[in-house]
């Protein structure tokens, strides 16, 4: 059916949605890139159904229902109803086109503790909310937690009310509980699945259980605390012993990392320590829900993650669209979890070949000794119109070393903007001499990005 799906590219829905491009299919449905009418939507898809006509109003008043379920961590859906195309009537709903999804992400690596953790925090807070008001996620899996924009969400299309029958007989999934013929839909449905979810994300595998067994599943080696904890409480085969959601959210926030403050620092008065203490504090935190960040994962791959939304899983990369402008580098999954900041004690990060990335003090002389420049590849370099321009503001000890470092201004990409300030964190400056007043130093780092390469313009600043 994927053929015939393909050949509907340019067809207009409803007289309002265009298909633009052709972005994968299922066994009963296709997702399509259109134009979005929403105010400061930049993307949005279409996804066309084929149904039963005695389930098309049914669904469509699912989807109205999920519509009004506004929270930030799921995506929204705008537009519903039903259309012909070439005699066939469907059912379609227009929604937030999703960047990459975590099915997307996981054959190339799984997910750290630090990354799990970012991920997880989003997706229970947009479970809680959905259960506080009666409703079921369902369909929670990889290919469903999806990037948009700066965002991690849940893709929303499947929302059901507790309650409501299985529909598929005794045909269950890897990710759907045992007891889902029996009980229907339910919050604790819900949370077996994201401890299949979090099982995979962490070890690339699932959990193996049998449903003629009322044995719990056996879980695979290398989860580590306190994420093994959490999939055996979420993989009860009982739904009454299984925790929810709220438990889960409590157990996490138990064991909430611990920011530790860099050495250097002990060295300062106490005042001075609890306000760079807060500024890290809250760059950290600025970074954390902007980049929500690499859950993922290194360079991106050289062939180019087709942008799929929640409706579709493992859809086959596509051609670039005819008609929207071209997506900024950073829109991925690996840009909505951000890693766990280092602690003072952390190994340093592996430094990059010196040719490429360091360079000495040469007309930038001076205070500087070194400075390290962004190793920025080639297709995101590609990406540039005109130049790129990110200030990082870096606080330097007596030794010559970064101790803080904070964006002043981030500039208009979120991806060069992570990239500047991991670089500016490397450099190293003059240590201060004996008998020298001033023992540390802040200095902006002013790094301008274009397609022939990086540069950077160090200004010290009074203090």
């Amino acid at each position: 059916m994927s053929e015939s799906w393909k050949q509907w590219e340019g067809q207009v829905v409803d007289g309002r949605f265009p298909l633009l491009q052709y972005l994968g299919s299922g066994e009963h449905s296709a997702v399509f890139l259109t134009a979005s009418d929403e105010p400061a939507v930049q993307k949005a898809a279409i996804k066309l159904l084929q149904t039963d006509p005695g389930t098309q109003q049914q669904q469509l008043a699912r989807w109205e229902a999920a519509s009004t379920l506004r929270h930030d961590h799921l995506v929204r859906l705008f537009h519903w109803g039903r259309c012909q195309l070439d005699g066939e009537w469907l059912i379609y709903l227009v929604m937030e086109c999703a960047d990459e999804d975590l099915g997307q992400v996981l054959p190339r690596r799984p997910l750290s503790a630090a990354e799990a953790r970012e991920a997880l925090d989003p997706a229970l807070e947009a479970l809680a909310f959905l259960h506080s008001r009666g409703y079921v996620l369902t369909s929670l899996r990889p290919a469903n937690i999806l990037a948009v924009g700066d965002q991690l969400r849940l893709a929303s299309e499947h929302i059901r009310r507790s309650g409501e029958p299985w529909e598929h007989g005794f045909e269950l999934g890897p990710y759907d509980a045992p007891e889902l013929p029996r009980d229907g839909i339910t919050p604790a449905a819900d949370v077996w699945s994201l401890g299949v979810t979090l099982v995979e994300a962490l070890t690339q595998r699932q959990p193996v259980w049998d449903l003629l067994s009322s044995a719990d599943p056996v879980l695979p080696p290398g989860i580590p605390e306190p994420f093994r904890e959490m999939v055996r409480q979420a993989l009860q085969r009982d739904p009454a012993w299984r925790w929810n959601v709220q438990r889960i959210q409590a157990r996490l926030l138990e064991t909430a990392p611990v920011s530790v403050p860099p050495a250097a620092e002990q060295g300062r008065p106490a005042g001075t320590r609890r306000r760079y203490g807060r500024l890290a504090a809250l760059v950290l935190a600025a970074l954390a829900v902007m980049l929500v960040g690499l859950w993922v994962f290194g360079p991106r791959p050289a062939q180019q993650a087709s942008p799929t939304p929640a409706a579709v899983e493992q859809a086959p990369p596509q051609p670039e669209p005819k008609t929207p402008p071209q997506p900024e580098p950073v829109a991925s999954v690996e840009s909505a979890v951000a890693p766990a900041a280092p602690s003072a004690t952390a190994a340093a990060p592996e430094a990059a070949p010196a040719a490429e990335t360091r360079s000495a003090a040469g007309s930038n002389s001076g205070a500087v000794v070194e400075q390290v420049l962004p190793d920025v590849p080639s297709k995101a370099r590609e990406s540039i119109q005109g130049t790129v321009k990110v200030g990082v503001k870096v606080h330097v000890d007596a030794s010559g070393k970064v101790v803080e470092a904070q964006l002043a201004p981030a500039g208009p990409s979120k991806y060069f903007a992570k990239e500047a300030l991991a670089a500016a964190k490397r450099w190293k400056f003059r240590p201060a001499g004996a008998g020298e007043a001033q023992a540390a130093s802040e200095w902006l780092l002013q790094f301008q990005f274009e397609r022939s390469g990086t540069t950077v313009k160090p200004q010290p600043l009074a203090r």
